[in-house]
């Protein structure tokens, strides 16, 4: 069955939510760990009898060496982006559509997310330096399509 379009006008819109809290290592182990103290308890005869490995507890330290992660989410400094970004399309035909999108419509200048992490740049300490690093929101940006099918 062919998608069932539509001439009717239309305006859309998304947004992204940041939750306010941040999570670390020794939450993410807390929780962890009692996934794994369950797990081995449910599973102890296999476990004594030697049929199923025991999964082992993670520490904050290991989860920073293996990944180098020391917080996930939403970092203290966070503050919310607002973008507003524009869609217009015309259907000429089954085979012929033509559209517009143009994003960062006001042109925004601010951080589209921010990570928080460790880097090391030329000049700094070997270990690199734990801090935030954020991605600016694209300029203003348009994008014409035009479909035609077969």
């Amino acid at each position: 069955m062919a998608p069932r379009t539509t001439t009717r006008t239309s305006i859309t819109g998304f947004g992204v939510w940041h939750p306010p809290t941040v999570l670390g290592n020794e939450e993410l182990c807390a929780a962890f760990n009692e996934f794994v103290r369950r797990d081995n308890a449910s599973h102890a005869e296999a476990i004594a009898a030697g049929t199923r490995a025991p999964l082992r507890e993670s520490t904050p330290d290991w989860i920073v060496k293996g990944s180098g992660i020391v917080r996930r989410y939403v970092e203290e400094s966070a503050r919310p982006t607002s973008l507003i970004n524009l869609e217009a399309g015309y259907t000429f035909s089954k085979r012929l559509k033509l559209g517009v999108d143009v994003f960062n419509l006001l042109n925004a200048q601010d951080s589209d997310i921010d990570y928080y992490y460790t880097s090391r740049l030329a000049g700094e300490p070997a270990g690199g330096v734990a801090d935030i690093h954020l991605h600016p929101t694209l300029p203003r940006t348009a994008r014409v399509n035009l479909i035609v099918g077969f």
